[in-house]
């Protein structure tokens, strides 16, 4: 694949992306219930289209998603630790306000628990982790030749880190952008975006157990 090539594909799923939860957040004023299930719909399309024509996301399962299940755990357990630890210094409860809408929705209809655990993880890791860390890390590269490789990581992925954080809506945007920050630093160091996502899908799934059975 050319690079202008991947540039297209790149911003037309970062663009996509935006647009639908633009759209949803939109409608959110209306009815939380319909913008949820619209952007499920439409994000679990998108990605199903990535899917059938990714050759990389296609390749043999080997022992890398193993350790992205375990960094998963790990992140889990480092946002659990963190949370304690504030309540524990502060006596106030740090929590999510997005959390408490999508177990509602879960309770409501348990298709979109599918959505939560598995198709927004992937679709986010795609978007976030590749798509959109790839235009910034070009970007910088074009216009800042002279910056070490480390700092331009860095930078690329803090500005990743702010977006995903914003674009989630949530009164927890620390736990969000460091979530952000663990998922990049993975595929920066294994080249496998599915590591990353087996991550996600972890942390998500692992919460979601841990608060239902609250």
């Amino acid at each position: 694949m050319t690079e202008d090539t991947t540039r297209r594909t790149d911003w037309t799923i970062v663009i996509s992306y935006y647009l639908i939860w633009l759209g949803s957040s939109l409608l959110a004023g209306k009815t939380a219930y319909l913008s949820s299930y619209t952007m499920a719909g439409l994000d679990t399309i998108i990605l199903i289209a990535i899917f059938w024509r990714s050759k990389e996301l296609k390749r043999p399962i080997d022992i890398n998603l193993l350790k992205g299940i375990g960094w998963g755990l790990v992140a889990w357990g480092a946002v659990l630790l963190a949370m304690l630890s504030i309540k524990a210094l502060t006596n106030n409860t740090v929590g999510s306000s997005n959390t408490g809408l999508i177990l509602h929705m879960m309770r409501k209809q348990w298709l979109y628990t599918v959505y939560i655990v598995l198709v927004a993880p992937l679709l986010e890791e795609i978007v976030f982790r590749q798509c959109l860390y790839r235009r910034i890390d070009t970007w910088m590269t074009k216009h800042w030749p002279g910056m070490l490789p480390k700092a331009q990581f860095i930078a690329a992925a803090l500005v990743v880190a702010l977006f995903f954080a914003a674009m989630h809506g949530d009164t927890s945007l620390w736990e969000y952008a460091l979530i952000s920050l663990l998922l990049q630093g993975l595929y920066q160091r294994y080249g496998d975006l599915r590591v990353s996502m087996a991550a996600h899908l972890v942390f998500n799934l692992t919460t979601l157990i841990v608060l239902t059975c609250l």
